[in-house]
C-alpha cells in the first residue's frame, strides 16, 4: 500500500541451478540461483513487480523510487530507458509499482506520483521510449488530484489480438478516505494531433459494497483472457472486516481491524463508464462467533470472535487460461491451523462461487506445507488448475494477540491490536518459497513447495509488520520488507520469482536487533529473482522454444 517514498525500476536474470526443498508432492520445480534485478546502483528497492512481455523478455520494476529492469533469454538484468524518462516527468514517482503487458509488444507499469495520483506509464519498444497516461484516478466528486487519496494501484491488460488499438487497461486502487475500490478503465486511441496511438482513461468507477466502510486492502485485479469462457470478465478483490469493526478500529490510519473478509466484484462492461454494472460475491469470510477462535476484535462487535485477519498482504487475483479465477490470501484460521498459512481459493463459474460457496463459506485450500509463518502471497496461472503462488515464510510459529494480550508500547499508540500478528522475535529467520499445483480446480488440489532464495541465505531477520503506516520502525514494528513481491511466468508457462532481499547487510542480525530495525535494514533492499529450470509448466503443452531459463 502506499506509506512509503519510493520510485519502480526493472531488470534482467543469470541461470543456473539450486538445490531446492520440495513439499510432499510429486516432480517438484527447480530453480536457478538467486540473480540480482535491482542493478542500478544503489539500495533501498523494494516491493517488485513484473511482467513478461510478447517479445518474451520478461521485466521486473522495483521502487525507491520506481525502477524497471529487463531480461531476455539467457541474458543477466539490465536498466531500461524508464529511468531517465521517468525522472524526467514533472509530476514524480513515489512508488506502489504494478506492471502488465498486452499481446501487441507493450509493456505498462503503473505508479503513484508525487502528488499522491496514479499514471500508467507504457513502452512499446522493450522500455526504450515510454508515454504516460496522467493522472488517471480521478474520482467523481472532485476533477483535480486527490491528496490523500489515492492509494495501491493494481493494473491488469486485456488484448483480444496483436492490435494495440484493441488493448484495455483497468486500474484498481483504493482511496483514503470512504475506502472506496475504485477501477478505472483505460482503452487506446489515436491522437490526431501527435500522430500517435495513447491511452486513455476513464472516470473511476466504484467496484466494491457497503461493507467495506472507511477501511478495505486493494488485493489487485485480473481480466479473463480471450478464448476463455467470459473473456473479458474484470475481476476486483479487496478485503475488510465489516463497518462496525473498521470504525472501531481507526478505518484505513491504523490498519488494526481485523479483516476477516475477501470479496469479489466482476464487471462484463467495465468500459460503459456510469453504466457499467459491477456484481459482487465473498471469495471468504472468516469464522465468526466461533467458540475456538481467540477474541480478536479490538470492543464486543461482529467479528469480536473471528479468528481470520488476511491483511498478511495482500490478496492477489489471477485467471488461467479455462478462465477460472484464483485468490491466495494468508490468514490465520484457528479452526483449520493454528499459523499464519498460505490459502487459496477458486472460482470455477465466473466469480460466482468460490471453493463450491456462494456466501464466502467454501473453505480455502491451504497451500504451504511445512509449519512455520507466512507472508506476502502473489499468485500466477496458466492453464486450467495449474497455478503458482510465491510467499516468503520462516519457522518461528506467530499468533495473533487475543483479548487479554498487552500491546506494545511504540509511537503512535497501538490503542487496541486483538487479531493482528504479534511482532516476530529479531532472531526470526526468512527464506522465500514457491508452491506450485497442476490440479487446483479439483476438490483435493496438490501442492509442489521448494525453497528458491539460495541455499543458506536469510532475506530478512526479524518482524515482518504488516500494519502499513502505523507500524513503529523499531524490531517490534520493523516493515523494512514492504508488502509485496510477485510471481509471473515466462511464455513457456515456466515461473520467475522477485522478492525483497536484504542479504547484502553485513549486519542484518545485529541490525534487527536493534531499536531502529526498520530503517537499518532498509537501506539494504535489493531485488533478487529466481526463474523455474525444471519441473512441469503452468502450461500443460509448453512451446519450450520461449522458456526464457534453462
Amino acid at each position: 500500500m502506499r506509506w512509503r517514498t519510493t520510485v519502480p525500476i526493472v531488470v534482467t536474470l543469470a541461470l543456473a541451478l539450486v538445490s531446492t526443498v520440495p513439499a510432499a508432492a510429486a516432480m517438484p520445480p527447480g530453480f536457478s540461483a538467486n540473480s540480482k534485478a535491482s542493478v542500478q546502483g544503489g539500495s533501498g528497492w523494494n516491493e517488485p513487480a513484473g511482467v513478461t512481455g510478447a517479445d518474451n523478455a520478461r521485466y521486473v520494476s522495483f521502487q525507491a523510487p520506481s525502477r524497471l529492469s529487463r531480461a531476455t533469454r539467457a541474458s543477466n538484468w539490465s536498466e531500461t530507458g524508464f529511468t531517465a524518462y521517468d525522472n524526467a516527468k514533472p509530476d514524480g514517482d513515489l512508488g506502489d509499482v504494478t506492471m502488465a503487458a498486452d499481446r501487441s509488444g507493450a509493456v505498462f507499469l503503473s505508479h503513484l506520483t508525487q502528488n499522491l495520483q496514479a499514471d500508467i506509464d507504457y513502452t512499446r519498444d522493450g522500455g526504450a521510449t515510454w508515454q504516460t497516461a496522467f493522472n488517471v484516478a480521478q474520482l467523481p466528486f472532485n476533477p483535480s488530484a486527490q491528496p490523500l487519496a489515492v492509494d495501491r494501484p493494481w493494473i491488469a491488460a486485456y488484448s483480444p489480438d496483436t492490435n494495440f488499438l484493441h488493448t484495455r487497461v483497468y486500474l484498481q486502487y483504493h482511496d483514503f478516505v470512504a475506502s472506496t475500490v475504485w477501477v478505472v478503465p483505460c482503452s487506446v486511441a489515436f491522437n490526431a494531433t501527435s500522430g500517435v496511438d495513447e491511452l486513455k482513461c476513464g472516470a473511476p468507477e466504484s467496484s466494491s459494497n457497503v461493507q467495506t466502510a472507511c477501511n478495505s486492502i486493494p488485493g489487485g485485479i485480473a481480466v479473463a483472457p480471450p478464448g476463455s469462457p467470459h473473456a473479458g470478465r474484470v475481476y476486483s478483490v479487496w478485503s475488510t472486516a465489516d463497518p462496525q469493526t473498521n470504525a472501531t478500529s481507526g478505518c484505513n490510519i491504523t490498519q488494526l481491524a481485523p479483516f476477516y473478509r475477501i470479496y469479489s466484484a466482476w464487471s462484463d462492461n467495465a468500459d460503459a463508464g456510469p453504466a457499467a454494472t459491477w456484481h459482487q460475491s465473498p471469495v471468504y469470510i472468516g469464522p465468526v462467533n466461533d467458540p475456538k477462535c481467540p477474541q480478536t476484535a479490538p470492543v464486543s462487535g461482529v467479528s469480536t470472535a473471528t479468528c481470520a485477519d488476511v491483511s498478511e498482504l495482500f490478496t492477489p487475483v489471477a485467471i488461467d487460461r479455462a478462465g477460472n479465477a484464483y485468490v491466495a490470501f494468508v490468514d490465520y484460521i484457528d479452526t483449520l491451523h493454528a499459523a499464519y498459512d498460505v490459502y487459496l481459493e477458486v472460482s470455477m463459474d465466473g466469480g460466482t462461487t468460490w471453493n463450491g460457496k456462494a456466501d464466502g463459506s467454501g473453505l480455502p485450500f491451504r497451500v504451504n506445507h511445512q509449519t512455520g509463518t507466512h507472508f506476502f502471497p502473489t499468485v500466477a496461472a496458466g492453464d486450467a488448475g495449474r497455478v503458482a503462488i510465491g510467499y516468503v515464510a520462516t519457522s518461528y510459529v506467530d499468533r495473533p494477540y487475543q483479548a487479554g494480550d498487552t500491546c506494545p508500547t511504540q509511537v503512535p499508540p497501538m490503542t487496541s491490536c486483538q487479531g493482528k500478528a504479534m511482532p516476530e522475535p529479531p532472531s526470526t529467520a526468512w527464506q522465500v518459497f514457491v508452491a506450485e499445483s497442476t490440479n487446483a480446480t479439483t476438490t483435493s488440489p496438490s501442492f509442489s513447495e521448494v525453497r528458491v532464495s539460495d541455499p543458506k541465505v536469510i532475506i530478512h531477520y526479524g518482524d515482518v509488520c504488516n500494519l502499513g503506516i502505523y507500524c513503529s520502525g523499531d524490531q517490534k514494528g520493523n516493515r523494512s520488507l514492504l508488502d509485496d513481491n510477485i510471481v509471473f511466468i515466462d511464455g513457456a508457462g515456466f515461473v520467475t520469482y522477485a522478492w525483497t532481499d536484504q542479504r547484502e547487510d553485513p549486519t542484518l542480525l545485529a541490525d534487527a536487533s536493534g531499536s531502529n530495525a526498520d530503517s537499518n535494514q532498509r537501506k539494504w533492499d535489493q531485488v533478487y529473482t529466481a526463474c523455474q529450470t525444471s519441473g512441469p509448466s503452468l502450461y500443460a503443452k509448453p512451446n519450450l522454444a520461449l522458456r526464457t531459463c534453462q
